[in-house]
C-alpha cells in the first residue's frame, strides 16, 4: 500500500479538524477521536477497506501515511539541501525544471507565502 496522494491540507469538518487529501472519494487522510476527558486517538484509513481506524504509535509508523508524516523533516533537508546546491550550481536562467517545484514545495512546508 502507498501513501494517499496529494495534495494534502488541514480543514475543519463540523467540531473537528482533519488532514484531507484532495484525491480520493474518502478524503480524511488522518484525524484524532477525543479519548474521554483526558487524551486523543490518531485514525488513520485503511486503504483496502475504506474505513478509518484507530492508530497507536506503531501502527502509525508502518501505514503508509504515518510514514511519509514521519519522514517529512529530512524529507525537507534533503530538498533543501539540493536546491541549494542547484541556486550554486546553475545560472539562474538555466536551473533544472525541478527547481521552482522544490522551492514551492519547501515554502509550502516552511508555511511561508511565495511571491506570485
Amino acid at each position: 500500500m502507498s501513501h494517499t496522494p496529494g495534495p494534502w491540507e488541514w480543514r475543519d469538518v463540523g467540531k473537528d479538524t482533519v488532514l484531507w487529501g484532495a484525491h480520493s472519494d474518502r478524503p480524511i487522510v488522518l484525524d484524532c477521536v477525543r479519548q474521554g476527558m483526558q487524551g486523543a486517538t490518531f485514525r488513520v484509513r485503511d486503504h483496502a477497506r475504506c474505513v478509518l481506524y484507530k492508530a497507536g504509535a506503531e501502527e502509525l509508523r508502518r501505514h503508509p501515511d504515518g510514514a511519509l508524516i514521519q519522514a517529512a523533516p529530512d524529507l525537507l533537508a534533503v530538498l533543501k539541501a539540493l536546491v541549494a546546491d542547484a541556486e550554486k550550481a546553475c545560472c539562474p536562467g538555466a536551473r533544472l525544471t525541478y527547481y521552482e517545484a522544490a522551492k514551492a514545495a519547501i515554502a509550502r512546508a516552511e508555511g511561508v507565502q511565495e511571491d506570485p
